[in-house]
C-alpha cells in the first residue's frame, strides 16, 4: 500500500484511521459520509497528505492531529458537528 497516493472511501464506516501509516506517501484523502469520529492516527501521513475531505463524517473537534499534517494545503470539513475551530496555526 505504500504505493498508493490518493484514497477515496464513501459510505463506508470508517472507525479508526489507525492503518495510516502503512500509505506512506499518501497526499489525498477522501472520507465521505464514513462516520469517522476521530482522524487521530493521521500523524502518520503528515509529511505528506495535501488533500483531506471529510464531509459528513460526525467530526465534533477540531483535533490536535491537524496540527501534525504539515503538509495540508486543501482541506473540506462540511457537514460535520464542529461548532470551533481550534488547534490550527499557520
Amino acid at each position: 500500500m505504500g504505493a498508493l497516493t490518493s484514497v477515496e472511501i464513501a459510505f463506508s464506516r470508517i472507525f479508526s484511521l489507525e492503518l495510516a501509516h502503512k500509505v506512506h506517501n499518501l497526499l489525498s484523502l477522501s472520507l465521505i459520509c464514513t462516520s469517522t469520529k476521530s482522524l487521530s492516527g493521521l500523524e502518520a501521513v503528515g509529511h505528506s497528505l495535501e488533500t483531506l475531505d471529510c464531509t459528513g463524517c460526525d467530526l465534533k473537534t477540531m483535533e490536535t492531529t491537524f496540527l501534525k499534517l504539515t503538509a495540508l494545503r486543501n482541506i473540506n470539513l462540511g457537514e460535520n458537528q464542529i461548532k470551533k475551530i481550534d488547534n490550527l496555526k499557520k
